[in-house]
């Protein structure tokens, strides 16, 4: 048995079994037959009661994973993201990188959205800032973070709610993570993020389901 010094513990902890099952087929030219899988399976994983974990794909591949949440919220989601990511179209489309918790926003069974990692200038609009604020978004700055640490952002989430982590992989610094498509500087640390999850794992969230973005693959819509 592997002994994590992160968590004080044993890698996998007695009693959970991790399921590779493996990549979803997509096919570029189906971009909503590929959300309606994303969004089938997940909701297939938590009626087994399961936590789904999702692996790849831009920042809109999440998009389709909240909606599989529909009949189980509602959810806390903890977006730690570089990009504020609340821009309504993004030439003409919807369902881009540019605009993922924006249509989260729009999920009823969506309670509250936490904003965790932002900075620099690269994709987020005054007015965007404007509507996420208004619609009742809480923001941490990575600046924040450097300045007071996560425990704010844990005190935020009420104990035994139901949280969606998504991690972009920009949200942590290039340091950690160089190999992303918008690299800034300023980024969260490794230790912030197993901080961040092993609170929510500690009693903060009942239930923690993750979508971890890798930003070099790209989905688009026809």
């Amino acid at each position: 048995m592997r002994w994590d010094f992160d968590q004080d513990g044993p890698l996998i902890p007695e009693g959970l079994r991790a399921v590779d099952l493996g990549d979803l087929p997509n096919d570029p030219a189906t971009p909503q037959e590929n959300r309606s899988l994303i969004t089938s399976t997940t909701a297939s994983i938590l009626k087994a009661e399961a936590v789904p974990l999702l692996l790849g794909g831009d920042d809109s591949v999440p998009i389709p994973f909240f909606a599989g949440f529909e009949r189980f919220g509602p959810v806390t989601i903890l977006q730690i993201d570089a990009h504020l990511a609340w821009r309504g179209e993004r030439d003409g489309l919807k369902h881009t990188s540019s605009g993922t918790m924006r249509r989260a926003s729009e999920m009823p069974w969506v309670a509250r959205i936490i904003r965790v990692g932002q900075r620099g200038i690269g994709g987020s609009r005054e007015r965007d800032l404007a509507d996420a604020q208004a619609w009742g978004v809480t923001l941490f700055s990575a600046a924040t973070v450097r300045r007071h640490g996560v425990q704010p952002v844990i005190d935020l989430i009420s104990p035994g709610s139901q949280c969606i982590v998504t991690l972009d992989c920009d949200g942590l610094d290039p340091t950690v993570i160089p190999a992303v498509l918008i690299p800034q500087p300023g980024g969260l640390a490794y230790l912030d993020i197993v901080e961040l999850l092993l609170a929510l794992r500690s009693g903060r969230g009942s239930l923690v389901l993750i979508s971890w973005n890798w930003c070099r693959i790209r989905m688009y819509e026809a």
